[in-house]
């Protein structure tokens, strides 16, 4: 039987990223059933085109549809992608954060937190058409806050969930480039929540190289982790923890650039679908080529492989864990000790996701507080002030109907 990829959020030009990433690695994975899903017609026919043109000449059928129910049945993988009410949400939680002089990331922080808050009926409903049209399939979940979402998405009866990230093991490529060592030889441990993990062991044919990293990299840096912070924890935080170090604003008007740049890349697309539009490359799109393409190889392959992936563990979160990866399924793997120093910080992480995920599984005023005041990425002061605000915004924007799947 041939294998049905779908698409949740497929209408957004960003969706080439991963068009492009499959057509890379035609040799390692059988060709499918693509079927691409979206609210927005017109740009969902320009994607459509352009997936035919690169992957139909490799033996892959290629489809789209605005029918929820028709992408998912029988699907075999389903990716989830859906920005549920579009770019223009994202938009308005950094104006919220800007307001209030605090950052506006969308993976934790206030800007996640009423993100997720007022995506939360949409994503039910997605949920709801996963468990009737395709029970079996794998769903790799790539909408943020990731591992809130992928919760929420298994507790919802979306079993066979998992949420994908590329930055821990972009995170130990980068480092085995500035230490100048085959990666393929390292051998390295990692533990977290999605983006607030740490590579706490590294090893390079019995070396320790987080003792040589330090020293070495003088005024570099691992993706904007300094030396000195290296040297602190003795281990490799991910790039997001810049934003727990330095609490405080954050430049805002990325929403902005996506917007433009999304309309600029479906002008190129209207031009010609024979190549990939120049303007792709102005967003980082590694998680296709890193994470999703990587996963649904080894879905397919009956040897297993090592994958990143957030499942839910025993304690009710959504870590991001190692993972030996087949056909017959995702097996998490033992991780060796952390140290002290990581050992707190994940201990803070994992508070603020259970304070965030009962906020929005059961919004209040005080659940709300709560989970802000948990925030790492905020002072105590900063989310006592903030925490009226959201509520209202909130209220004032949660009865607003509709999404957009732009990503």
């Amino acid at each position: 039987m041939t294998p049905k990829l779908a698409v949740l959020g497929g209408s957004t030009p960003f969706t080439v990223g991963l068009i492009d990433a499959l057509q890379g690695v035609a040799d390692r994975l059988p060709a499918h059933t693509l079927i691409l899903h979206g609210r927005h017609g017109a740009n969902l026919q320009l994607v459509e085109r352009y997936a035919q043109q690169h992957l139909g000449v490799l033996g892959w059928r290629v489809q789209s549809t605005m029918q929820l129910e028709q992408a998912l049945a029988g699907a075999t993988q389903v990716v989830h992608q859906i920005r549920y009410s579009g770019l223009e949400r994202r938009l308005a939680c950094e104006e919220f954060c800007a307001r209030h002089g605090v950052g506006a990331d969308e993976t934790f922080g206030p800007a996640a937190l009423l993100c997720a808050l007022l995506s939360v009926p949409a994503l039910r409903t997605t949920c709801l058409a996963l468990r009737r049209d395709c029970p079996e399939a794998w769903v790799l979940n790539l909408t943020n806050p990731l591992s809130t979402v992928t919760a929420l998405m298994l507790e919802a009866g979306v079993a066979r969930c998992v949420g994908l990230c590329e930055l821990p093991w972009v995170t130990v490529q980068e480092t085995g480039r500035l230490l100048d060592l085959p990666i393929a030889e390292l051998q390295w441990a990692y533990r977290g929540l999605n983006h607030r993990g740490f590579i706490y062991h590294l090893r390079y044919h019995g070396r320790d190289l987080l003792v040589e990293l330090s020293p070495r990299l003088a005024d570099r840096s691992v993706l904007g982790i300094g030396a000195g912070t290296i040297a602190a924890l003795e281990a490799i935080p991910l790039k997001y923890f810049q934003l727990v170090q330095s609490p405080g604003p954050t430049a805002s008007g990325r929403a902005a650039f996506l917007i433009k740049l999304r309309e600029r890349i479906l002008n190129e697309l209207r031009s010609s679908v024979a190549t990939s539009p120049v303007s792709l490359c102005e967003r980082y799109l590694a998680w296709y080529p890193q994470s999703v393409v990587p996963m649904l190889i080894a879905l397919h392959d009956a040897q297993p492989s090592l994958q990143i992936v957030n499942v839910m563990r025993d304690d009710g979160l959504v870590w991001e864990v190692p993972a030996m990866v087949c056909r017959d399924g995702v097996q998490p793997m033992p991780q060796p000790p952390c140290n002290s120093r990581v050992a707190t910080w994940l201990q803070i992480f994992a508070r603020h996701e259970q304070a965030f995920l009962k906020a929005v599984e059961k919004p209040s005023a005080e659940h709300i507080r709560q989970a802000l005041v948990a925030d790492p990425s905020l002072s105590e002061p900063q989310a006592e002030l903030i925490a009226p605000a959201l509520w209202e915004a909130y209220q004032a924007q949660g009865a607003i109907e509709g999404r957009r799947d732009d990503v």
